[in-house]
Protein backbone atom coordinates (compact mmCIF):
# COMPACT_ATOMS: atom_id res chain seq x y z
CA UNK A 1 0.00 0.00 0.00
CA UNK A 2 1.33 3.42 -0.61
CA UNK A 3 2.28 5.73 1.83
CA UNK A 4 -0.20 8.18 2.66
CA UNK A 5 2.15 10.62 4.25
CA UNK A 6 5.08 11.45 2.18
CA UNK A 7 6.48 13.90 4.67
CA UNK A 8 6.39 11.26 7.11
CA UNK A 9 9.92 9.92 6.81
CA UNK A 10 11.05 13.71 6.56
CA UNK A 11 9.30 14.44 9.32
CA UNK A 12 10.71 11.55 11.28
CA UNK A 13 14.49 12.34 10.12
CA UNK A 14 14.06 15.90 12.03
CA UNK A 15 12.66 14.87 15.23
CA UNK A 16 15.31 12.31 15.30
CA UNK A 17 17.86 15.26 14.74
CA UNK A 18 16.32 17.41 17.10
CA UNK A 19 16.44 14.86 20.25
CA UNK A 20 20.10 13.72 19.09
CA UNK A 21 20.85 17.80 19.42
CA UNK A 22 18.55 18.27 22.81
CA UNK A 23 20.62 15.14 24.36
CA UNK A 24 23.74 16.73 23.50
CA UNK A 25 23.39 20.19 24.66
CA UNK A 26 22.03 18.11 27.90
CA UNK A 27 25.10 16.24 27.99
CA UNK A 28 27.13 19.39 27.55
CA UNK A 29 25.17 21.54 30.59
CA UNK A 30 25.85 18.06 32.25
CA UNK A 31 29.61 18.31 31.50
CA UNK A 32 29.63 21.96 32.45
CA UNK A 33 28.44 21.40 35.57
CA UNK A 34 30.77 18.52 36.38
CA UNK A 35 33.56 20.17 35.27
CA UNK A 36 32.29 23.83 37.90
CA UNK A 37 32.14 21.12 40.72
CA UNK A 38 35.52 19.77 39.93
CA UNK A 39 36.51 23.08 40.19
CA UNK A 40 34.94 24.27 43.08
CA UNK A 41 36.52 21.31 44.90
CA UNK A 42 40.13 21.55 43.69
CA UNK A 43 40.14 25.30 44.56
CA UNK A 44 38.97 24.37 48.22
CA UNK A 45 41.44 21.32 48.99
CA UNK A 46 44.85 23.65 47.39
CA UNK A 47 43.51 27.32 47.47
CA UNK A 48 43.58 28.74 43.94
CA UNK A 49 40.91 30.49 42.93
CA UNK A 50 41.89 31.56 39.38
CA UNK A 51 39.97 30.00 36.95
CA UNK A 52 42.22 29.35 34.48
CA UNK A 53 44.95 28.05 36.29
CA UNK A 54 41.74 25.51 37.60
CA UNK A 55 41.44 24.61 34.25
CA UNK A 56 45.01 23.89 33.83
CA UNK A 57 44.87 21.56 36.42
CA UNK A 58 42.24 20.25 34.82
CA UNK A 59 44.03 19.60 31.26
CA UNK A 60 46.67 18.19 33.68
CA UNK A 61 44.77 15.41 34.51
CA UNK A 62 44.29 16.19 38.25
CA UNK A 63 41.10 15.66 39.99
CA UNK A 64 39.93 16.11 43.68
CA UNK A 65 41.47 12.76 44.47
CA UNK A 66 44.50 13.69 43.37
CA UNK A 67 45.35 17.56 43.47
CA UNK A 68 47.26 17.13 46.86
CA UNK A 69 49.89 16.08 44.63
CA UNK A 70 49.95 19.46 42.72
CA UNK A 71 51.83 21.35 45.44
CA UNK A 72 54.92 18.55 45.07
CA UNK A 73 55.37 19.23 40.83
CA UNK A 74 57.84 22.15 42.09
CA UNK A 75 60.60 19.35 43.95
CA UNK A 76 59.52 16.27 40.77
CA UNK A 77 61.05 19.27 39.02
CA UNK A 78 63.95 19.69 40.28
CA UNK A 79 64.58 15.95 41.14
CA UNK A 80 63.85 14.62 37.38
CA UNK A 81 66.08 18.18 36.12
CA UNK A 82 69.05 15.86 35.42
CA UNK A 83 67.33 12.98 33.92
CA UNK A 84 67.08 10.53 36.61
CA UNK A 85 65.78 10.46 39.90
CA UNK A 86 67.78 9.29 42.81
CA UNK A 87 66.97 7.25 46.16
CA UNK A 88 67.54 10.35 48.47
CA UNK A 89 65.56 12.38 46.12
CA UNK A 90 62.62 9.91 45.88
CA UNK A 91 62.55 9.87 50.02
CA UNK A 92 62.54 13.70 50.30
CA UNK A 93 59.84 13.89 48.06
CA UNK A 94 58.02 10.74 49.61
CA UNK A 95 58.47 12.60 52.94
CA UNK A 96 57.37 16.18 51.76
CA UNK A 97 54.13 13.92 50.68
CA UNK A 98 53.33 12.24 53.66
CA UNK A 99 53.19 15.82 55.66
CA UNK A 100 50.85 16.81 53.05
CA UNK A 101 48.50 13.84 53.79
CA UNK A 102 49.56 11.78 50.27
CA UNK A 103 49.53 8.43 51.80
CA UNK A 104 50.04 5.06 50.59
CA UNK A 105 47.06 3.68 49.37
CA UNK A 106 45.53 6.88 48.68
CA UNK A 107 44.97 8.00 44.44
CA UNK A 108 47.19 10.87 45.16
CA UNK A 109 49.88 8.46 46.45
CA UNK A 110 49.50 6.03 43.26
CA UNK A 111 49.70 9.74 41.15
CA UNK A 112 53.02 10.41 43.12
CA UNK A 113 54.37 6.85 42.26
CA UNK A 114 53.57 7.09 38.85
CA UNK A 115 55.70 10.44 38.39
CA UNK A 116 58.61 8.76 40.12
CA UNK A 117 59.06 6.11 38.11
CA UNK A 118 58.28 8.11 34.57
CA UNK A 119 58.96 12.04 34.31
CA UNK A 120 55.65 14.21 34.30
CA UNK A 121 57.21 16.03 31.03
CA UNK A 122 58.30 19.57 30.70
CA UNK A 123 54.48 20.36 29.12
CA UNK A 124 53.06 19.30 32.16
CA UNK A 125 56.11 20.83 34.79
CA UNK A 126 55.62 24.11 32.39
CA UNK A 127 51.65 24.34 33.20
CA UNK A 128 52.34 23.19 37.08
CA UNK A 129 54.81 26.57 37.15
CA UNK A 130 51.83 29.10 35.73
CA UNK A 131 49.09 27.61 38.04
CA UNK A 132 51.75 27.82 41.09
CA UNK A 133 51.94 31.47 40.45
CA UNK A 134 48.38 32.04 40.19
CA UNK A 135 48.41 30.62 43.56
CA UNK A 136 50.44 32.55 45.10
CA UNK A 137 49.33 35.68 43.86
CA UNK A 138 45.69 34.81 45.74
CA UNK A 139 47.42 34.22 48.76
CA UNK A 140 47.44 36.95 51.62
CA UNK A 141 51.04 38.68 51.82
CA UNK A 142 52.04 36.74 54.73
CA UNK A 143 50.81 33.31 53.76
CA UNK A 144 52.54 33.79 50.40
CA UNK A 145 56.11 34.72 52.31
CA UNK A 146 55.62 31.91 53.94
CA UNK A 147 54.62 29.52 51.43
CA UNK A 148 57.68 30.71 48.95
CA UNK A 149 59.85 30.11 51.61
CA UNK A 150 58.75 26.60 52.28
CA UNK A 151 58.96 25.97 48.82
CA UNK A 152 62.00 27.03 48.02
CA UNK A 153 63.73 25.27 51.10
CA UNK A 154 62.30 22.07 50.00
CA UNK A 155 63.08 22.53 46.42
CA UNK A 156 66.83 23.51 47.66
CA UNK A 157 66.91 20.14 49.51
CA UNK A 158 65.93 18.17 46.63
CA UNK A 159 68.51 19.11 44.79
CA UNK A 160 70.94 18.82 47.22
CA UNK A 161 69.45 15.21 48.37
CA UNK A 162 72.16 13.16 46.17
CA UNK A 163 75.57 15.11 47.09
CA UNK A 164 78.49 14.84 45.82
CA UNK A 165 82.09 14.05 46.04
CA UNK A 166 83.60 16.05 49.44
CA UNK A 167 80.72 18.42 49.56
CA UNK A 168 81.35 19.83 45.59
CA UNK A 169 78.67 19.17 43.07
CA UNK A 170 75.80 18.59 45.00
CA UNK A 171 73.32 20.40 42.54
CA UNK A 172 73.87 20.16 38.87
CA UNK A 173 73.68 22.56 36.49
CA UNK A 174 70.37 21.13 35.52
CA UNK A 175 68.78 21.65 38.66
CA UNK A 176 70.25 25.07 39.50
CA UNK A 177 68.06 26.11 36.12
CA UNK A 178 65.15 24.92 37.91
CA UNK A 179 65.70 26.06 40.39
CA UNK A 180 65.84 29.33 38.78
CA UNK A 181 62.70 29.00 36.77
CA UNK A 182 60.66 28.39 40.06
CA UNK A 183 62.31 31.70 41.55
CA UNK A 184 61.38 32.94 38.46
CA UNK A 185 57.60 32.31 38.71
CA UNK A 186 57.43 33.12 42.21
CA UNK A 187 59.26 37.08 41.35
CA UNK A 188 55.92 37.10 38.54
CA UNK A 189 53.55 36.40 41.50
CA UNK A 190 55.04 39.07 43.27
CA UNK A 191 55.23 41.62 40.72
CA UNK A 192 51.34 40.27 39.96
CA UNK A 193 50.32 40.84 43.25
CA UNK A 194 51.79 44.29 44.11
CA UNK A 195 50.10 45.32 41.01
CA UNK A 196 46.77 44.23 42.42
CA UNK A 197 47.51 45.84 45.25
CA UNK A 198 48.28 48.91 43.43
CA UNK A 199 45.84 48.85 41.21
CA UNK A 200 43.08 48.90 44.20
CA UNK A 201 44.58 51.87 45.74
Amino acid sequence: MADTDPYGAKRKQEEEFFRQREAELIEKMRDKARREGLRARMAEKIGVQDQEALEILMEMGFEKETVMVFPLMPLLMVAWADGAISGKEREGILAAAAARGVLPGTPAHAQLSAWLEVSPGEELFAKALTVIRALLVDLPEVQRDSWEGDLSQACRAIAEASGGILGFGKVSAEEEAALAAIASEIQKAHETAAAKVAGSV
